[in-house]
């Protein structure tokens, strides 16, 4: 069974994706999650060059998440990323 992190991964590896996609994605997956867990482990992906921005394009530089436009931002694996997906 797949865990939060592995979950948000598999959830982008195919097209970039809203954290409503994400967490719709998650409830599928049948993995516990909280909306704050799921900014938490974002925000972590993001520091680690995990995933990106993708849209809106004004966002793309953003290092910090903001949980009032939360629902704004589309997600994309980066190709590290990627590799890490692979290795799931």
């Amino acid at each position: 069974m797949l865990e939060l992190r592995e979950g948000i991964l598999d959830a982008l590896v195919d097209d970039d994706e809203s954290i409503v996609q994400i967490e719709e994605y998650l409830t599928y997956l049948k993995i516990d999650f909280s909306r704050t867990s799921v900014l938490e482990l974002l925000q972590q992906l993001l520091d680690e060059n995990k995933i990106k921005i993708e849209y809106p394009p004004e966002f793309k530089t953003l290092k910090k998440l903001n949980i009032s436009n939360l629902e704004e931002y589309w997600f994309e694996l980066t190709q590290e990323g990627h590799k890490e997906w692979g290795k799931i």
